[in-house]
Formats: C-alpha cells, structure tokens, sequence
C-alpha cells in the first residue's frame, strides 16, 4: 500500500508537469494561429479600403483630365472670340479715324439772324 502511494506521488510529480507543458505547448500553437488569423482579416480589411481609395483616385483622375481638356476647349473659343473682337474694334477705329478726316473738311454751318 505503501508502494501504491509512493507511485502515485511520483506520477503527480511527473504527469502534472508534463501535462502542463504540453497543454502550455498547444495553446501557444492556438494563440499563435489566432494572432495570425487577426492579422490576415486586417490585411484583407486594409487592402479592400486601398482598392476602394484607389478606384477614387482613377475617378477622379479621370474627372480632372475631362476637366482640362473642357476648359481647353473653353480658352480656345475664348481667344477665338477676343481675337474677333479686337479685329472688329480695330475696324472701327479705323472707321472713326475717317470720320474724323472728313469732319476736318467740313465747315462749321452757323445761322445768322
């Protein structure tokens, strides 16, 4: 009776330790394996809002050229239009400057009473 207690002594010491290690061992692995699962949900998370962010830079990329190239047309039929202008302007200049010319020629008409 006495060897029976003294073995199952001997067992506690040797199994409680050794089931502590390997169940120590086994929930490292675990909590190891769950870091990493959390890791890789945020990197998917991550990468998801990076292609959205990147779908709106080429939208608005796209919004800007659109842009660009509308105020070019803008400017273009601007200049168009000033320069027509600046031609009619000087036309008239010029029709005011004989006008004038002939105004030189002509003699003040003045009533007498």
């Amino acid at each position: 009776m006495e060897t029976l207690g003294i073995i199952v002594t001997i067992a506690n010491l040797v199994l409680l330790p050794a089931s502590n290690v390997i169940t120590w061992f086994f929930t490292r692995k675990k909590r190891k394996n769950d870091f990493l699962k959390e890791l890789q949900t945020s990197v998917d998370i991550l990468s998801v809002a990076n292609t959205n962010y990147m779908n709106q830079i080429i939208e608005l990329r796209n919004e800007i050229l659109q842009n660009d190239q509308n105020s070019n047309k803008l400017l273009l039929k601007l200049q168009e239009e000033n320069n027509a202008l600046k031609e009619q302007l000087r036309k008239l200049n010029v029709e005011v400057q004989d006008l004038n010319e002939q105004l030189k020629n002509v003699k003040t008409i003045t009533k007498s009473k």
